[in-house]
């Protein structure tokens, strides 16, 4: 019996000796007598003391060069053979200074321009005689009469002004300048109170001119405009102050965009917006951004960028949605550049007035200043100010932190540690660690790095930077920082789902747990956590038990997008953190057109603000 035991623990070393030298190069990597090593043209991580196979893709192992075999690397460094870099298919690309641009896609609503736009109002007690203008969307010029309006003020009025008149006209004859001083005060007085009434220039001058009495008086139009409100009908009754008539000029429109918070850094007075709307479609109108609202929304924590639009040919109308794409210049370190308004002046009042010299604002009468004075336009974007950018192909991004690949003479590559800007369209842009003329690499950074840490016996990209014991013990906490980013997500996820299905109980429990799952955490986990997810726990708290008191899913909906706005930081770095990919949805129509955005981790379209009523109400925004 011994030796049968004996004889079966042999055979299973001698089993797991051949599995390992199978499965596991590592241990198999042993030279041949004459010092040849033999790898496998697609897997050179495969090296052979003899020809064979190669155990991942069964293609022919081929030897491997003695310039091959002295690939060399030290600290962050890796030297490649010209046949290694051929294998990688290494490309490299060169910093350099130029101009970068991207589209930013937004959602907004048309609305009728208020600077264009009147309010008629009763200016006395009355009653209305014949109403002419009797529907609304009637198209309405300057001066044409709207109502014929009866009142008792009406009639004394325009005795005294008569009265007052004459008087006036008597005292001009004598020569009693005080007398003539005294009734032209009468006379102004009387008059200004006409106009108080609601005269007009002309209806007094007519008064005056035939010398009659009339109990009523015309309501004219203002503006050019459409009527948007009718308020009277004919033999109503009314009193000072009530309204008759809003008009607006339609000939031009307001475009009101919804920014969010992550929106606002690239927005910029004068820029250029493109959009469209889905009752013109294939159809494209401009505009340019003439206003952004200096205060963020609590609630859906957006700001409005107005943009005025020309609506001559009158296809527009109010209240249509639009989705609208801005052009977006960067120039160094990410700023946002406005060329458009280069030399320019402006109104301060009325930005929307833009002319190439000084003078005088066309609605207000202010004088214009430089753009530059209002912050319009910063620099130019020649020269310096272009920023340095390089290929969105080129740094390897995890967390916080980025890592290029820096080509230091042919085939030795460095890891280096850079600063990024923010990304706009293929490219980054730098802000620390590169110099313009640097090559980095675009193509095969990832072999070069498997490369190292094979040759190193490293981790991972991060650790080629952090080789001492400090950097390694903040690797060991980053587990920790990366087990709570994933609960914190899941329930937020979790959330998500439930709002979508309309199951509002199983939220209250989910947003109890979150709670008690937030008061669990220790310092040593609260700190980490803030530290990697850009988000500090006691924010997080405070929504989640603003949520735990809601007992309505109403109520509950709104502090789900409070959340949504607190962990925002979070689940957008979520992939980078714990490599789970996040989609980022908007919907125009949520709170009552207000719109809101929120994250998912699956990609089908799942509405938390209106369940099932509109569960797939919603466009990607990000991936």
């Amino acid at each position: 019996m011994f030796y049968k035991k004996t004889v079966l623990l042999y055979l299973i070393l001698i089993t797991l000796t051949v599995v390992n030298t199978a499965v596991c190069p590592v241990f198999a990597e042993i030279e041949g007598d004459n010092g040849q090593i033999w790898t496998c043209s697609m897997h050179p991580q495969i090296k052979r003391d003899k020809p064979g196979k190669c155990p991942i893709c069964s293609m022919d192992l081929i030897p491997m060069e003695k310039t091959q075999q002295k690939m060399e690397s030290n600290r962050g460094e890796l030297k490649l053979s010209s046949y290694a870099e051929k294998l990688s298919e290494v490309q490299t690309s060169k910093v350099m200074r130029k101009k970068v641009a991207f589209m930013l896609n937004l959602t907004g609503k048309l609305d009728y321009d208020e600077t264009v736009s009147a309010k008629i109002v009763a200016h006395f007690n009355g009653r209305v005689e014949k109403l002419f203008a009797n529907y609304t969307g009637l198209f309405v010029e300057k001066g044409t009469h709207l109502a014929e309006v009866f009142g008792a003020d009406v009639y004394v009025n325009q005795q005294e002004i008569l009265i007052a008149k004459n008087a006036y006209r008597k005292a001009q004859r004598t020569d009693n300048p005080e007398r003539k001083r005294s009734f032209l005060k009468t006379y102004s007085s009387v008059l200004n109170k006409m106009r108080v009434l609601g005269f007009t220039k002309n209806q007094i001058n007519k008064i005056m001119k035939r010398g009659k009495i009339k109990d009523t008086v015309v309501v004219y139009a203002p503006i050019n405009g459409t009527i948007l409100k009718k308020n009277i009908v004919e033999g109503q009754y009314f009193k000072k102050g009530d309204p008759f008539f809003e008009i607006s000029d339609l000939t031009q429109l307001w475009l009101d965009l919804d920014a969010y918070e992550m929106d606002l850094p690239f927005l910029r007075y004068g820029q250029k917006v493109v959009f469209t709307v889905d009752g013109l479609p294939g159809k494209e109108f401009e505009g340019e951004i003439v206003f952004i609202e200096p205060v963020l929304d609590d609630k859906t924590r957006t700001a409005k960028a107005r943009v005025i639009v020309d609506n001559s040919k009158k296809l527009l109308k109010p209240e249509m949605f639009a989705e609208a794409k801005v052009y977006i210049q960067l120039g160094a370190g990410g700023k946002v550049l406005s060329e458009s308004l280069k030399g320019k002046w402006i109104s301060p009042m009325h930005p929307q007035i833009i002319k190439d010299r000084p003078g005088k604002c066309d609605i207000c009468g202010m004088d214009l200043i430089p753009a530059s004075k209002l912050d319009f336009y910063k620099g130019d974007s020649g020269g310096d100010e272009l920023p340095l950018v390089i290929p969105a192909s080129a740094p390897l991004i995890t967390g916080d932190r980025a890592i290029v690949y820096v080509k230091m003479q042919p085939g030795t590559y460095m890891a280096r540690e850079v600063t990024l800007g923010p990304k706009a369209g293929n490219y980054y842009i730098v802000e620390k660690g590169l110099k313009q003329g640097e090559e980095v690499v675009t193509k095969g950074s990832f072999s070069i790095d498997s490369e190292l840490q094979i040759k190193t016996g490293n981790a991972g990209m991060m650790s080629l930077l952090n080789v001492d014991n400090k950097e390694q013990n903040n690797a060991e906490t980053s587990k920790t920082a990366k087990r709570t980013v994933t609960a914190v997500s899941n329930f937020y996820f979790d959330l998500q789902k439930l709002l979508a299905d309309d199951n509002f109980k199983a939220a209250e429990k989910n947003a109890k747990l979150f709670k008690d799952y937030i008061l669990s955490l220790d310092e040593t986990e609260k700190r980490e956590f803030n530290k990697t997810a850009k988000v500090k726990i006691a924010e997080i708290l405070k929504t989640v038990k603003g949520l735990d008191k809601t007992v309505e899913i109403k109520s509950f909906r709104k502090g789900f997008f409070s959340l949504t706005a607190t962990l925002s930081p979070l689940l957008k770095g979520l992939p980078s953190i714990t490599g789970r990919k996040t989609y980022c949805y908007e919907c125009s129509m949520a709170f009552n057109n207000k719109g809101a955005y929120w994250y998912q981790d699956e990609k089908p379209v799942a509405n938390p603000y209106f369940g099932n009523t509109m569960k797939k109400c919603g466009n990607l925004k990000q991936q």
